[in-house]
């Protein structure tokens, strides 16, 4: 009985300590893909190319300094410069704003609505502050996913002067997916409210953090960066919270992972999020074969 009693509570530790060794060897590979991720992001947003492109011309461009002051361009001339501005980066669109935020200019193509006026609004006074930003929304009407990146115009070529308003380039937040999409996890990034931008998974997209209350919908509502999609005042959750460390998605157990990532955005930080599947790592066929063998061995 004795021997039955110390194979049986053997085998249970070797089991154990099988299953922590494979936990602890797949936390340092997440933390590995996560590192990865969020500098992949970094490069593609606050270390872009386009962003320092937007800092540039808010530098150098003196068509869109006279338009940052209010002085009338003619149209066939702010048209050329964006035009050239679009054949050096990869971005769909330029806009202008003076010191006072209004519309200036934009591409023949844009439109601009008070909704996205709303939501430039943060970032237009950061970068009336010096500070370039980074933001990502999704527009009204189209729905389209946009990365914005706003930059102070400035009226010399020197960092230190004064700021006279501020240059807004947008590209597709398609690159943000791409990214996302180059491991095997399931992987988010949220904005600052605990919303879902981009995920791997679809029916997640723009899905919060739980616990949803009426107050941080409405937050996401009045910030103006998802268009129209909070409007009635509702939002599907996400199944795991703002502090989750472990959850339970579809039957499964996953460990929630994350890391800061700084855009300069005044919202706050942004998080890519994984959730790693960790009931594939000893499933009860393989803690049956090794409670056998070193219950046996024992």
């Amino acid at each position: 009985l004795v021997l039955a009693l110390i194979a049986a509570l053997g085998s249970l530790l070797a089991v154990q300590a099988v299953t922590l060794w494979r936990l602890n060897d797949r936390a340092q590979e997440r933390q590995r893909i996560l590192d990865e991720t969020r500098q992949a992001l970094l490069a593609q947003t606050l270390q872009s190319v386009t962003l320092s492109g937007a800092v540039a011309v808010g530098l150098a461009d003196p068509a869109i300094k006279d338009l940052a002051r209010g002085l009338d361009v003619p149209p066939e001339v702010v048209q050329l410069h964006f035009a050239q501005l679009r054949m050096r980066l990869p971005v769909l669109s330029v806009h202008v704003m003076d010191r006072d935020g209004r519309s200036m200019a934009q591409d023949d193509s844009e439109r601009v609505s008070p909704g996205r006026l709303q939501a430039f609004l943060p970032y237009f006074r950061q970068a009336m502050l010096g500070r370039p930003s980074v933001f990502a929304a999704l527009e009204a009407g189209t729905h389209a996913r946009n990365l914005f990146y706003v930059a102070p115009v400035r009226s010399g070529e020197s960092v230190d002067s004064p700021v006279l308003g501020v240059v807004v380039l947008k590209t597709d937040a398609a690159a943000l997916d791409a990214v996302l999409n180059r491991n095997d996890l399931t992987t988010l990034l949220l904005d600052p409210h605990g919303v879902a931008f981009s995920s791997t998974r679809p029916d997640w997209r723009y899905a919060m953090t739980a616990p949803l209350t009426q107050q941080r919908i409405d937050a996401v509502r009045q910030s103006g960066l998802f268009g129209g999609h909070f409007e009635n005042g509702v939002a599907s959750s996400l199944p795991f919270a703002e502090d989750s460390v472990e959850v339970r998605v579809d039957g499964a157990r996953h460990v929630v992972d994350r890391r800061a990532l700084n855009w300069n955005d005044p919202e706050g930080a942004r998080e890519p999020v994984a959730l790693d599947n960790v009931s594939v790592l000893m499933t009860w066929r393989a803690r049956w074969w090794g409670a056998s063998v070193s219950s046996t061995l024992l």
